[in-house]
């Protein structure tokens, strides 16, 4: 088959739940217990929530470290920033 493009997003499961993701993006199991009440509170419960969360308010809404927040970027967006959340949220709901 065709390589994908660089530029292709990594293909996101929205019902990805949050301790995969975090593990997926390398994020340490440390981080992942301190920021799980938080996202919960905030209804954040899998990574369609977060993606839904960010293009609505930002990624500085979920208090995360920039670090660790990046991680969960590339994870997530690849190569695009958290400004296309909503985009990739848009494309996420078309496939559905």
């Amino acid at each position: 088959g065709t390589k994908p493009s660089m530029a292709a997003p990594p293909a996101i499961d929205p019902r990805e739940r949050l301790r995969p993701l975090f593990e997926r993006a390398g994020i340490d199991d440390d981080f992942y217990h301190r920021y799980k009440e938080r996202l919960l509170d905030k209804g954040v419960g899998n990574a369609g929530d977060l993606l839904e969360e960010v293009a609505e308010k930002g990624i500085g809404s979920l208090d995360i470290h920039d670090r660790q927040a990046e991680k969960l970027r590339q994870a997530l967006l690849g190569r695009r920033g958290w400004g296309d959340a909503a985009a990739v949220l848009a494309s996420l709901s078309g496939l559905s």
